[in-house]
């Protein structure tokens, strides 16, 4: 399990960087196919909540790696905690697109 804190901890510094330059208006960062529809107006606040949700990844990314580095034995909980995080990012970014896609 510190093999997996020690990815955590990796993926933190990447999402963190990755995140905060995104939210700063960096859309050339976000992949393409979020980016399709979305108007030039609505590009500066998409690219906030684009960024914002990344930051959110990296701190549940940053507490799986203190449950991870910290547990005694080999628990599940920071890898399902991990996985449950991805999909709930994804899913939030998915909809933040559809919506700035309506406007």
């Amino acid at each position: 399990m510190k093999l997996f804190g020690y990815l955590m901890i990796l993926m933190v510094i990447q999402l963190f960087i990755l995140g905060s330059q995104i939210q700063r208006g960096r859309a050339a960062w976000i992949p393409a196919g979020f980016l399709k529809k979305i108007p030039e107006a609505a590009l500066p606040m998409y690219c906030r909540k684009f960024g914002n949700h990344l930051l959110t990844l990296a701190i549940i990314a940053g507490i799986c790696a203190w449950l991870s580095l910290t547990a005694p034995a080999v628990p599940l909980t920071p890898v399902i905690l991990f996985g449950a995080g991805i999909v709930l990012v994804m899913m939030l970014i998915v909809m933040d697109t559809k919506r700035h896609m309506e406007q």
